[in-house]
């Protein structure tokens, strides 16, 4: 059973769930940046992203907090991701060995203090068309002796549009992020992720299926 509670940030008027959950919260806001210019939306939405991280550290109240993008989906409980784990902040890495800003663990008693300066490390980092912001600054703040940082479990964090990466990997994983596909192909593989959850399909066959 999942004993944590989800704070979800959208930016449009309509519920993304017309029944109330409990222990999940949506927060309606405005990312207000400009479409048309990618320099921008990255920074803005970087930004946007910071905020939402500084009010989680506001209303934290467990010992591990998830900051993950919309595109990460969750196929089995975490909490076996953090036992025995003496790390402040746990990481996953893409196939380049660059650290991934999708799906990032941080102790709970630590989160204010983590948003504050990753918030500040945005600032003295440049636009990049190759990383993300929020991942440069991640990697500034990580390489002080202030943060002891980890990687998730071998296998546990899958990034299956990877290059060289297997989809049957998915079906052991506890995460998957859907990072680097087009939307249409992150619908479908989520889509064939969801029903093999729901239908028990260890064998992966809905992945098969999506591969044929």
């Amino acid at each position: 059973m999942f004993l944590g509670s989800i704070h979800v940030f959208r930016n449009s008027p309509q519920p993304l769930f017309p029944v109330e959950r409990v222990g999940l919260e949506e927060v309606e806001v405005d990312p207000g940046f400009d479409l048309s210019k990618e320099e921008f939306v990255q920074s803005a939405s970087i930004r946007w992203r910071f905020k939402m991280t500084e009010a989680m550290a506001n209303s934290n109240r467990h010992q591990w907090a998830v900051i993950s993008d919309m595109d990460v989906v969750p196929l089995r409980n975490w909490d076996h991701l953090f036992e025995n784990r003496v790390e402040d902040v746990l990481v996953n890495k893409d196939c380049e060995g660059r650290l991934d800003p999708g799906l990032i663990a941080v102790r709970g008693d630590r989160l204010s203090e983590f948003a504050a300066e990753w918030s500040a490390a945005s600032s003295t980092v440049g636009f990049s068309e190759n990383q993300r912001i929020d991942a440069l600054a991640l990697e500034q703040l990580l390489s002080s002796d202030s943060w002891k940082a980890g990687s998730f479990e071998r296998g546990e964090v899958v990034r299956p549009f990877d290059e060289g990466a297997n989809l049957l990997h998915c079906v052991d994983a506890a995460a998957v992020h859907l990072a680097g596909g087009t939307l249409k192909a992150k619908a479908k593989l989520a889509f064939a992720l969801h029903m093999m959850w729901v239908y028990g399909d260890e064998n992966g066959m809905f992945l098969d299926m999506l591969e044929s």
